[in-house]
């Protein structure tokens, strides 16, 4: 099945900003999660991409100007990793991703 964890802390005006501000960190997608060779990751243009492994070390890194990326991840061991992805207005979100054979 699918597993995918997302961490969000959100600080605004509850009537106005909260459902403006959610549209903002809703923007970006990995499927399929779990892969077992390639993410497709849809995000604004404009973003640093980064993959980590469990141990914290970088296992892909891209700057894409483009609204999709296609991440291979064929040559990596089955696990846990952690997709960082930033963009050019400075929001972050990290997104964990599965890769299972």
């Amino acid at each position: 099945g699918c597993s995918s964890t997302k961490t969000i802390s959100i600080t605004g005006n509850e009537c106005t900003d909260m459902e403006r501000m959610m549209a903002e960190y809703t923007r970006v997608s990995v499927l399929p999660n779990p892969s077992s060779a390639f993410f497709i990751v849809q995000h604004p243009t404009n973003t640093n991409l980064t993959l980590y492994n469990t141990l914290g070390r970088i296992v892909f890194k891209s700057v894409s100007k483009l609204k999709e990326t296609k991440i291979d991840v064929a040559h990596l061991p089955d696990g846990i990793y952690y997709l960082s992805v930033q963009t050019s207005e400075q929001k972050a979100e990290t997104i964990k991703v599965l890769i299972e054979r």
